[in-house]
């Protein structure tokens, strides 16, 4: 089954009011193709007919002098650009679900840091 028909399927008796973000960062990770997932994502919520309030993109804020942090158990990448986001992407979410609180909100994206900053939203 298509992405489009699992996401009208998904949709159609669940929630109607839906709240859409996205977020085109793609520095926590290293996997090509993340930054332009909300895009993608995007034209296929529209091909399978999913009414939704669209509130646009958070755009990944690159910090100058990044780098790779190194730790006793692993690295993480782009640390300074990540929090960056992840502040950015919270900040995002918070103002679009503050405009109808009765909408559930779906944040499309890129790398984990959309998992932290809508973490940092519900606290």
């Amino acid at each position: 089954m298509s992405l489009t028909r699992r996401l009208a399927r998904s949709f159609s008796s669940g929630c109607n009011k839906i709240s859409l973000m996205g977020a085109q960062v793609n520095k926590g990770q290293g996997k090509s193709g993340v930054l332009a997932s909300p895009v993608v994502l995007r034209q296929c919520i529209k091909e399978a007919g999913i009414q939704v309030e669209d509130f646009g993109d958070f755009v990944q804020n690159v910090q100058e002098n990044d780098e790779i942090l190194k730790l006793d158990q692993g690295f993480a990448r782009f640390y300074k650009t990540f929090l960056a986001n992840t502040l950015g992407i919270a900040n995002h979410v918070q103002q679009s679900l503050s405009k109808d609180s009765s909408r559930m909100g779906l944040l499309l994206g890129g790398d984990h840091s959309i998992g932290t900053g809508g973490f940092f939203t519900s606290l």
